[in-house]
């Protein structure tokens, strides 16, 4: 019985030295594969370079407080504030005039205003709250100062803090996004003033900012990149539709739009978090408490008797090099369908729909780490399509500049006004232009996929509702 036993025990754990030896052997050849493509095992090894900086050269090194300002966040009490009443602070003032104005923004996945509750109006800018949001943006000269020096000065980085692990700082980010929606309410309150150069500066410099983050090898960095796009491209919407920026400023918007799709690709962020989730693997090893509150406990919700029980199964059975392994295969594929031109690369991903989790006990992480990195391809899809209708609309305002009236399809804008044809990400076709009464119609079928005729709710849409003719060219 013992010798019978003793045999048992030998022959698990050779058959584990095995799988052991096996595992670290295919681990060793995905990450030469991995280093093949350019990218790395060291996390360190991605940190952010400032876009054009030569070695040597001298760098700024921002920090997130320099992007803040005293007034309370929407939401901190500020939502219900009465511009009427006296007793109420200037600064909760303040703050909901800085929420009213954003929820006045077109959405932040389309370039049309968000509909309001069933059988309320649409918000409108109003003299309730607009000279609060003007208080704030004079109160604010010298952060907008600060942040156009900077979006206009020499290569700069912001300092980002890593800690053990994959745990990385990254307060800027948040900030950055206020920054971009404080930048929109100045261009709001110069367009009303008749300074339309200066609104567009300021979107200008949103789009500047947006640099300082693209190369933070992190999804949460891509994701704020797209949602600066976004409010730039809103903010230049309402200043088309309510002011007539002359033909050098408008110029200056296409020319910072000429790359913008090279940037929007992930390939470079999926080797970052491929380099945070190897650390994750590395620095987590056998600790049981990481690995439970990973899964599906916290602390604040302890797992059930049967999940822990399943839990620790999982654990005992659970080889790190193995599912390491599974991983760096898994984020291969991933980077390899970044490589793909669209709309192939949305082919048989689902629609902003995380994969559920599933794998072996061998390779409990690995899913967990990887189901939601797919549809950021929706994302990148949405960020392309938001540049190639902003890029046409600018042309389409040019166009009417110089003949009084818009063309009967984008074709004529080409190659005065646009170098090529703006295909839709989504369909691989032409966006789809429909002139109206009122001036036009631009849009992408969105993530839908599907033709929903400009509906704004489902589609990425670009509403002009200028006159159809000026009587006469402008800016000859």
């Amino acid at each position: 019985m013992v010798v019978a036993v003793a045999i048992a025990v030998a022959a698990t754990l050779t058959v584990r030295l095995v799988i052991s030896a096996t595992d670290h052997s295919r681990l060793r050849s995905e990450v030469k594969l991995l280093e093949a493509e350019g990218g790395s095992a060291n996390v360190l090894d991605l940190l952010p370079r400032p876009l054009g900086r030569k070695p040597g050269a001298p760098v700024a090194l921002l920090t997130a407080e320099q992007f803040s300002w005293p007034y309370p966040k929407v939401g901190q009490g500020t939502e219900n504030a009465d511009f009427a009443d006296a007793n109420v602070s200037e600064a909760a003032k303040i703050g909901r005039a800085f929420g009213e104005y954003t929820s006045w923004l077109p959405s932040a996945y389309g370039f049309t205003v968000p509909a309001a509750k069933p059988n309320e109006p649409v918000p409108q800018r109003n003299e309730a709250w607009f000279p609060y949001l003007e208080k704030m943006t004079t109160d604010n000269k010298d952060s907008i100062d600060f942040v156009r020096r900077t979006a206009d000065g020499p290569p700069a980085m912001f300092k980002t803090v890593w800690t053990q692990g994959a745990m990385i700082t990254l307060s800027h980010l948040s900030r950055l996004g206020r920054v971009a929606k404080l930048l929109s309410a100045d261009a709001a309150v110069r367009l009303h003033k008749g300074d339309e150069a200066g609104a567009v500066q300021d979107v200008q410099t949103v789009l500047k900012l947006r640099l300082l983050i693209d190369d933070d090898p992190v999804a949460l960095s891509k994701l704020t990149a797209f949602r600066m796009d976004s409010v730039a491209f809103e903010t230049l919407m309402m200043i088309l539709s309510k002011g007539h920026p002359d033909r050098a400023a408008i110029g200056k918007v296409l020319q910072e739009l000429d790359g913008r799709e090279k940037r929007n690709r992930l390939t470079a962020m999926l080797f970052g978090e491929t380099a945070i989730d190897m650390d994750t693997f590395r620095t987590m090893g056998k600790d049981m408490e990481t690995f439970l509150l990973m899964t599906e406990g916290s602390v604040a919700n302890p797992l059930s008797l049967e999940k822990q029980v399943r839990t620790w199964l999982h654990m005992a059975a659970w080889h790190r090099t193995a599912d390491e392994c599974s991983f760096l295969k898994a984020m291969r594929e991933i980077r390899a369908r970044s490589r793909m031109e669209f709309p192939q690369i949305l082919d048989g991903i689902a629609h902003h729909t995380p994969a559920p989790a599933s794998g072996t006990p061998f390779t409990a992480l690995t899913p967990d780490l990887i189901r939601a990195l797919p549809g950021l391809f929706y994302e990148e899809a949405g960020a392309d399509a938001r540049v190639r209708i902003t890029r046409a609309a600018v042309a389409l305002y040019l166009y009417r500049m110089d003949t009084g009236t818009f063309p009967a399809t984008l074709d004529a804008l080409i190659p005065k006004y646009l170098k090529e044809s703006q295909t839709d990400p989504y369909s691989g076709k032409p966006l789809i232009y429909r002139q109206t009464k009122g001036g036009y119609l631009l849009y992408s079928i969105g993530e839908d996929r599907k033709d929903d005729g400009g509906n704004p709710t489902v589609d990425v849409t670009w509403q002009c509702d200028a006159p159809q003719s000026t009587g006469k060219p402008q800016g000859q």
